[in-house]
């Protein structure tokens, strides 16, 4: 049975889980020829993108889903924000807003690890509603309303 592309995003998004988590921890720091300031953030972007495509693939492999997991997801904001993000950054803007939570910029925080080393540590905030939100704490509990999700449709992937 071929792979379905839903468990791929669910695989993807748990590995950028891992590098954020990381990159918080100072496990990865970043290399010479990596830009501090986009790298992980990027990460946290694919994260948004991931979520965003992963809804849909859903609703492509389980045709029969596609009103329930909308209504599904509409009831999670967390989710609700990284859709509205991911579909904020495919738009250039905003007009119909999930969550109604108005969703700024994401900030990059750079903290010297070692400066005889030259590299450093990142961390990250989004802008909500005029708050800074840490971007990794976002993702764990979106990960997490998404995992509930997925088992109260019985969906194991």
């Amino acid at each position: 049975m071929e792979e379905l592309k839903s468990m791929r995003k669910i695989d993807e998004m748990k590995r950028i889980i891992n590098r954020i988590e990381k990159i918080y921890d100072w496990i990865i720091i970043n290399e010479s020829w990596e830009d501090s300031f986009q790298t992980p953030k990027e990460q946290v972007l694919n994260f948004f993108r991931c979520c965003y495509e992963l809804k849909e693939n859903i609703k492509i492999e389980f045709p029969q889903l596609r009103q329930i997991i909308e209504k599904e997801i509409d009831k999670n904001i967390r989710i609700s924000i990284v859709l509205d993000w991911a579909n904020q950054e495919k738009h250039w803007n905003l007009n119909n807003s999930r969550s109604q939570k108005a969703i700024g910029k994401i900030n990059t925080h750079i903290h010297i690890f070692d400066p005889n080393w030259k590299k450093d540590r990142t961390e990250l905030t989004i802008e909500i509603d005029n708050n800074k939100i840490d971007c990794l704490d976002l993702l764990k509990k979106a990960k997490t309303e998404r995992d509930g999700i997925l088992n109260k449709l019985n969906l194991v992937l």
